[in-house]
């Protein structure tokens, strides 16, 4: 995915007094900037992107102007001047108010004020997107995004409650350029552009002062003089690391209290892999109904694992980890809306809220079927739901059988089912237990040429001997786990599960990096919980380096903006800083879990931040790293850095330590 590059005011000023446009182009902060902005009282609502391709997930582009606006800038192509003249650099220009710009017969496309315009193709793609800038019928002023990819367009607002057009009537977006590749400063002399077309979307408050600004730069189509060209020095660093998450975790009463004790030490083991990453960590309890833990009477609580007193709490004596239990029935429907929905049935998405943001990831752990739905038990607002009559009649019956461990609710999955399909987050499943060796006691009607579920769901004798799979009317547990999260029918299983979910089941070992493509993962034993989610964490953060700059006297984020590099043997050199409004610095170094990668990580300098280094403290699972050949300091001066070597199958963090100069 690609990231954005963001100026702050006080970057603007560094650059009045001297800075070099390359300076300030490598001084800006990478998608963890952007992440927090609003932390910091800004309106925009930042979300990472999602992937394309080497980016985290396509959830990620749903959020917020800040994910969306750099890779759109960085993909598009600029149009060309005139036909008459092809050979001309290319107009940026022109992508504001381009001419043969023709939106789409839709309201949208003709919705309030076009800022921006952009086009490109994508794998023989047409990809048209507008930047919009209005009022909407509540009479606030809103930013919207419009893309079309060959003539089918969606909308989604960017940003809300934006500040009314000035008194001359201009908008609170405004996009500039850089100078022409070869033009002149007021001396004559040439100006070199040496980021090429790079342009800057600021977004201004009421009293005009520049709130944030996106910069990014488009494709150029045509062949310049390679002196007139110089790339910058410095490359973001890119990661997929972090972001909100949400653990979905089973408390049924199927659990034993030695279930429930790995339970509880498996989700603290996903503490610790996150632990100094810029993780938000939310986790739900679920049973016959859902809870938050550590909410209270809040509908939500989101914990930081960059900050060490967060994890240190939720892996302490008093954490509410420890009191994840085990009774009651099983509510999949209830935990699902308690993550995707707010208390009064609105999406995250919709309330644009970063203290309370969508989840990026939900990682869905249950030992066995659905047995209870939300209206048997529920939090929270009735809607929205199933709506009346959309449930088809094979699945319009409560529970088929008193069997303990795959007993089954198919009302209760369809309608868990139709929830998560309302949503597009990813998620991934976690089946763990007796369960998920047997089958679910479901009849199939098998003289049927394309078999249903019985409508009657008379359920067969329970057989637990290890010969249910050959049974033509019992479901595998995992299928109906699988098929939840893949988005298929369960009724319509016939004995086949291939292309029907992708599967990671454990067999002497997880592999994170089969991880990422996965639906479910599955193991019929306890002891191996704290794997799979260890598993999935790497899977998100495995061979990522987070940074942090922290006050030796109160261990609190500094404000100033701190530039770190890291650099190897055939690695290029990658840089990313610590702000105001980004606590962490991330930097993918291993990509290959049978490789250790050995990299130098220190700050570019201390000048004018106001402080002067002190100490480095690095951590892995949340232990604090001794051993030189991981971690070892470059000198005496905590500011020559450390030489650091990380794989694949860790996350690795590291706090600088400073005092006041």
């Amino acid at each position: 995915m690609s990231d954005p590059n963001f100026e702050t005011n006080a970057e603007v000023n560094r650059r009045d007094d001297g800075m070099s446009l390359i300076e300030l182009l490598v001084a800006m902060s990478v998608l963890g900037l952007i992440v927090t902005v609003i932390a910091a009282s800004i309106i925009v609502t930042m979300r990472h992107a999602p992937q394309a391709s080497d980016r985290v997930t396509v959830a990620r582009w749903e959020q917020n102007l800040g994910t969306w606006l750099p890779g759109d800038l960085a993909s598009a192509t600029w149009p060309t001047d005139t036909p008459e003249d092809p050979d001309s650099p290319d107009d940026p220009a022109e992508a504001v108010n381009n001419p043969d710009y023709e939106p789409c017969a839709l309201d949208m496309c003709t919705w309030g004020e076009n800022i921006l315009h952009l086009s490109w193709f994508e794998d023989s793609d047409d990809i048209d997107v507008s930047y919009r800038y209005g009022q909407n019928d509540a009479g606030d002023y809103e930013f919207r995004r419009i893309s079309c990819r060959n003539g089918s367009c969606e909308q989604i607002i960017l940003v809300r409650e934006m500040p009314p057009p000035s008194s001359g009537g201009e908008p609170p977006i405004s996009v500039t350029f850089p100078p022409d590749i070869l033009s002149t400063d007021p001396n004559g002399s040439p100006v070199v552009n040496t980021s090429g077309r790079r342009v800057s979307v600021s977004v201004t408050g009421l009293d005009g002062l520049e709130l944030l600004s996106f910069t990014g730069g488009g494709t150029e189509l045509v062949d310049l003089e390679p002196a007139a060209i110089q790339p910058p020095q410095f490359l973001q660093a890119r990661s997929g690391c972090g972001g909100p998450i949400s653990l979905i975790v089973d408390e049924s009463g199927s659990l034993t209290n030695g279930d429930a004790a790995q339970v509880r030490a498996g989700v603290k083991s996903f503490v610790e892999t996150f632990a100094g990453t810029p993780t938000q960590l939310q986790i739900v309890g679920f049973s016959s109904k859902a809870r938050v833990l550590g909410g209270g009477s809040n509908w939500n609580k989101w914990y930081d694992l960059s900050d060490q007193a967060t994890v240190d709490n939720l892996l302490g004596s008093s954490s509410p980890i420890n009191g994840l239990g085990n009774n009651g029935a099983t509510n999949w429907e209830d935990a699902l809306y308690r993550v995707f929905y707010t208390e009064t049935g609105q999406t995250y998405e919709a309330l644009g809220n970063p203290a309370n943001p969508p989840s990026e990831l939900v990682v869905f752990f249950t030992d066995g079927m659905p047995t209870y739905h939300r209206d048997e038990d529920q939090t929270g607002a009735e809607d929205p739901e199933l709506p009346s009559g959309d449930l088809p009649s094979h699945f319009d019956a409560n529970n088929t059988t008193t069997a303990f461990y795959t007993q089954f609710d198919p009302k209760a999955w369809f309608r868990a089912s139709w929830l998560l399909q309302q949503n597009q987050t990813e998620v991934i499943a976690v089946g763990v237990g007796t369960a998920f060796g047997m089958s679910t006691n479901l009849d199939r009607d098998t003289d049927l040429a394309d078999p249903v579920i019985a409508s009657d769901w008379a359920a067969p004798e329970f057989n637990d001997s290890g010969d249910s799979y050959s049974d033509p009317r019992r479901i595998p547990a995992e299928v109906a786990l699988g098929d939840l999260i893949a988005g298929n029918d369960v009724s319509n299983y016939d004995g086949d599960i291939t292309g029907r979910y992708v599967k990671v089941q454990y067999a002497g070992g997880w592999d994170a990096e089969a991880v990422k493509n996965a639906d479910m993962l599955t193991t019929t034993d306890f002891s191996q919980f704290g794997g799979a989610l260890e598993a999935i964490a790497l899977s998100e953060c495995g061979g990522t380096l987070s940074v942090q700059t922290r006050l030796q006297s109160t261990g609190q984020p500094v404000s100033a903006t701190v530039t770190y590099e890291v650099t190897g043997d055939g690695l290029p050199l990658v840089e990313s800083s610590t702000s105001a409004v980004s606590k962490s610095a991330v930097f993918d170094i291993a990509t290959e879990s049978a490789t250790d990668t050995t990299v130098l990580l220190k700050p570019r300098t201390f000048e004018n931040t106001g402080y002067t280094p002190v100490s480095w403290q690095c951590r892995s699972k949340n232990v604090v790293v001794t051993d030189p050949a991981k971690v070892d300091t470059v000198s005496g001066d905590p500011a020559d850095g450390l030489d650091i070597t990380i794989s694949a199958n860790e996350a690795l963090s590291c706090v600088l330590l400073v005092q006041p100069a």
